[in-house]
């Protein structure tokens, strides 16, 4: 089950009176795919010491909910305002469903920009598929060159669907050559651009999701005899089925280039 933990650094500010004021203040959104409540802040294993250090200053949400239990319906339901079940947006194709409306039921950013904001979206935001006029941004939504997989040593393609790629990835080079990192200093260079008028700006990192990409020194901080599997390790006691028909790991395989589809138990 795809779990979405959505940070926003600062509130939806939907509100016309704000608006009409003369102080706009910036909203940064920040969007990180996959990211379980393990962090250091919250009692996890995680060795996360700058984004403990932020809670500690800023409001922690101890008990946060997706809207559905998949990326694509969550973040347009996000970020257009709209329960999934009403537009049957239940996968991750179909997000520009959430952009149709434009006139009566604009989505944030549109919104944003039809009251004097800048928009700019860099990384994953939209589930990458928010580029239409409708969605509401400026200028076209920035993407690193590597795409959703962040790889860095190996070249993966759209054509390559179905077959064998690492899930993880141990690359030992500078940070900057990661997609994640490139987005982040994308995105500082914007916040620095236009700084000085009202701005909506929406950064989306694509990792801890699959495949599992990292500088090795970042590998290096863990011992895998020390990590623990998170419970609930079952599905729940009355939980519905299709929350659990998750399959994309079996597109992935182990270092010796077998799919882990091949090895799973009948």
């Amino acid at each position: 089950m795809k779990r979405i933990l959505l940070t926003v650094l600062s509130l939806w500010l939907f509100n016309s009176i704000l608006f009409a004021s003369a102080s706009k203040p910036n909203v940064l959104l920040i969007c990180i795919d996959d990211l379980r409540p393990v962090l250091g802040s919250y009692g996890g294993a995680a060795i996360t010491p700058n984004i403990d250090r932020f809670a500690e200053s800023a409001i922690q949400f101890n008990r946060h909910y997706v809207q559905f239990p998949s990326c694509g319906p969550s973040r347009s339901s996000m970020l257009g305002g709209i329960r999934p079940d009403t537009i049957n947006l239940f996968g991750n194709g179909g997000a520009s469903r959430i952009a149709q409306r434009p006139e009566t039921h604009p989505t944030m950013p549109l919104h944003f920009r039809n009251n004097g904001y800048t928009t700019l979206s860099f990384g994953k935001t939209y589930h990458s598929k928010g580029t239409g006029p409708g969605f509401g941004w400026s200028e076209k939504p920035w993407q690193p060159p590597s795409g959703w997989t962040c790889y860095v040593d190996f070249e993966y393609t759209s054509k390559m669907k179905g077959k064998w790629r690492p899930a993880y990835e141990i690359y030992d080079g500078p940070d900057h050559l990661h997609g994640d990192h490139q987005t982040a200093s994308e995105a500082i260079q914007a916040i620095e651009a236009h700084k000085d008028e009202p701005f909506f700006i929406a950064v989306g990192f694509y990792k801890p999701h699959l495949p599992f990409v990292a500088p090795k020194r970042f590998w290096d901080l863990y011992e895998n005899e020390d990590l623990d599997l998170i419970a609930p390790q079952f599905v729940p006691e009355g939980a519905v089925t299709h929350s659990y028909a998750w399959s994309e790991i079996w597109a992935y395989g182990d270092q010796h280039g077998k799919l882990f589809s091949e090895t799973r138990p009948p």
